[in-house]
């Protein structure tokens, strides 16, 4: 073979692929073609690998032409690691039931048990009612106070919450476990406003008798509830066990002001003062 027979060859041979990288878009079948239009050695017979070339021209295309169509069909799709949602929320009415501990409280432990309604409009907003109702158990620090050095402190008991809120649920996502079982949740946030019902007693006065001024004739206050304006506002998450029902925590700040004359002994001075109850909530809910 002269200089000039090898030169054909080889231009042919470029010829032959240059043809095939503009008819295919397979960067599969454009491998397969090199693979065998390009030879190992230079001795072999160019012009039957050159008709080898241009019969996989005609046929290659056929072949992977099923393939490159189902990849146009996303190209203008944007592929996420998130799949839709577990299931929809909305238009569906949510019942749940929950405890919750007020957190930041020195000389009580104050529980709630608490019933809510929530209707989903879209999966993000959704429109919560909840009322809550529990009772206080002093703390030993208290007790100590009174009975070692006969302090006796005012205490805010909260007995009762009535709220409303809205919720938006920006966050949606899942856990896998070692055992290779999903976990769905949501996270959510919470703004609403209500009542908060606090209940004096008037422990920390002094009837009359041992009073500073012997000629006072000031009574003990019988116990009674103030409500006062709440706002509040928290976030949480819902662990969905199936399509109908979940588990959810939430952590909550109720916000109000009060006037420590409402709970204080006679001839105490008037004077705005804010409460802020943490609350930790755990619960469980079903969807309608």
């Amino acid at each position: 073979m002269n200089k000039f027979t090898s030169f054909k060859s080889i231009m042919n041979f470029i010829f032959c692929i240059d043809t095939v990288k503009s008819h295919l878009c397979s960067r599969q079948s454009l491998w397969l073609v090199e693979k065998i239009c390009l030879p190992q050695r230079l001795t072999v017979n160019w012009e039957r690998w050159r008709l080898v070339c241009l019969i996989m021209l005609f046929l290659l295309p056929d072949f992977f032409s099923e393939k490159i169509a189902v990849g146009a069909r996303f190209d203008d799709y944007e592929i996420r690691v998130i799949r839709p949602r577990y299931f929809s929320k909305r238009k569906k009415f949510e019942l749940g039931l929950s405890g919750s501990v007020v957190t930041n409280q020195t000389f009580i432990y104050t529980y709630l048990g608490s019933l809510n309604v929530t209707y989903h409009f879209t999966e993000q907003f959704a429109l919560e009612l909840a009322g809550a109702y529990g009772f206080s158990i002093d703390k030993d620090d208290k007790r100590i106070l009174d009975d070692d050095f006969s302090i006796k402190t005012q205490i805010i008991r909260t007995q009762y919450l009535m709220e409303g809120s809205v919720l938006y649920t920006p966050i949606y996502g899942k856990y896998q476990l070692a055992s290779g079982r999903l976990i769905y949740f949501d996270t959510f946030f919470a703004l609403g406003a209500g009542i908060s019902g606090v209940d004096y007693n008037y422990e920390q006065c002094l009837p009359p008798e041992d009073q500073a001024n012997p000629d006072s004739t000031d009574e003990i206050p019988a116990p009674q509830v103030y409500q006062y304006p709440t706002i509040t506002f928290g976030v949480g998450q819902k662990y969905f066990i199936n399509k109908r029902d979940g588990i959810k925590w939430e952590v909550r700040d109720h916000y109000f002001t009060y006037d420590r004359q409402d709970g204080g002994c006679p001839g105490e001075p008037s004077e705005k003062n804010p409460q802020h109850n943490m609350t930790l909530q755990v619960g469980y809910s079903r969807f309608f």
